[in-house]
């Protein structure tokens, strides 16, 4: 399926590597169940605790991949609370982190 783009906005504060994030919005709208398609959901006060600890995420991008595709990637992860997060890079110095999964408690 092809769909027509009316405008890109960028992160704000994209710089290579950090905030690498683009919306695209569509000249028309798309009919997603007649396309087999899905939307993302997005978290709310209904749906909080999909941001738990141990509960599987879903990334997706088109960023640097060592199979050299430039088909859209997806890998899916567990969400660590934070201090699972903050245990496992206490060593690590300056620590640019493009998307950091963290509990919505944080």
């Amino acid at each position: 399926m092809l769909a027509r783009v009316k405008a890109l906005y960028d992160h704000p504060k994209w710089v290579y590597g950090v905030g690498d994030m683009t919306i695209l919005e569509l000249e028309a709208p798309v009919a997603l169940r007649d396309s087999g398609l899905e939307s993302v959901t997005m978290l709310s006060a209904d749906n909080a605790a999909l941001a738990n600890a141990g509960t599987l995420a879903t990334a997706i991008g088109w960023g640097v991949s060592d199979l050299g595709s430039t088909l859209l990637q997806d890998v899916h992860l567990p969400i660590f609370d934070d201090q699972a997060c903050d245990d496992a890079y206490s060593n690590v110095d300056n620590l640019d982190v493009d998307v950091e999964a963290r509990s919505a408690a944080a």
